[in-house]
């Protein structure tokens, strides 16, 4: 059954007035209704994709697990990092996250050539020195993630270098 046949059974019970009007069970069909037609997918971090996707896996896995979980727990488990994200996150994103599905949200990295070595940048030099210094791959964590890709194009346009989409965190 997909969703429009759910929402078409949803209403017949309405409609038969099986869910007196205004009465508990009334306002959740209602509120079923308005869940399945809103079928937008919520972007986040692919750190928390990843952990919904690894969560859900276990048939046994409850939405807020991870309330529960401790910052070294989940760190561990699922990679540095994830716990103050998922805190620092609104739940209700992640509800819908969890329950319509996700997008992951792109990252963004600079990479510039030097002495025909290609570096990530990673910041500048000095302060008020636009001179960057860079590392020579994309995945070590002082390379300068950006979630902002016109932020992104700023600072390569800067250093005279290249946007490119990262594939980490």
């Amino acid at each position: 059954m997909n969703r429009q046949e759910l929402a078409y059974e949803i209403n017949e019970l309405r409609d038969f007035n099986m869910a007196e009007e205004g009465s508990d069970y009334d306002n959740a069909i209602g509120d079923v209704l308005l869940l399945l037609g809103e079928s937008t997918k919520v972007g986040v971090s692919r750190r928390v994709g990843n952990y919904i996707k690894r969560a859900k896996l276990n048939k046994d896995a409850k939405i807020n697990d991870w309330c529960s979980m401790s910052r070294a727990d989940i760190d561990k488990l699922y990679g540095k990092g994830l716990w103050t994200e998922l805190h620092n996150m609104d739940f209700n994103e992640f509800a819908e996250a969890w329950i319509n599905g996700y997008t992951i949200k792109p990252k963004w990295v600079v990479s510039y050539k030097s002495n025909d070595c290609k570096l990530y940048f990673a910041g500048f030099q000095f302060p008020f020195n636009f001179t960057p210094y860079g590392l020579n791959y994309s995945g070590y964590s002082s390379v300068t993630v950006f979630d902002d890709k016109d932020k992104a194009e700023a600072v390569a346009l800067l250093i005279d270098g290249k946007v490119e989409e990262s594939e980490f965190e």
